[in-house]
């Protein structure tokens, strides 16, 4: 005698498994879809946020640079009428007689030693 075969009922089974899985299968992949979306507008809100940032710390450091141009220019006016200063206290001094030169002298020194002063005070600044 010989063996007896038994029909394919697990197939069955499995494919009637399958078409019951299959609208489960199709509703996950929807969420799939619909997660990754929202996580990419997600995504793409930080970026565009960020982009925001930037532009505003770039405005910031225009407006700085801004500022110390204007603080460059304030400074480099104070020295030049320092230094004209001095000219000028160096111009009286020469025109002077032997016998003042060394009354007048300490007006060009305190001339000279403000104006070396300003110039330590702007390196310090714009170092």
């Amino acid at each position: 005698m010989g063996k007896k075969t038994k029909s394919k009922p697990k197939k069955q089974k499995q494919k009637a498994t399958d078409a019951r899985t299959s609208p489960e299968k199709k509703a996950a992949a929807s969420q799939t879809k619909t997660a990754k979306a929202t996580a990419a507008e997600k995504l793409q809100q930080q970026l565009q946020q960020l982009s925001r940032e930037i532009e505003r710390v770039g405005d910031q450091a225009k407006q700085a640079v801004a500022r110390t141009e204007q603080e460059s220019q304030r400074v480099l006016s104070e020295l030049d009428n320092k230094r004209a200063a001095a000219q000028q206290e160096l111009d009286r001094l020469l025109g002077t007689g032997e016998t003042v030169i060394h009354d007048l002298a300490g007006g060009f020194e305190a001339a000279v030693q403000d104006l070396e002063k300003a110039i330590r005070k702007a390196f310090g600044r714009f170092s």
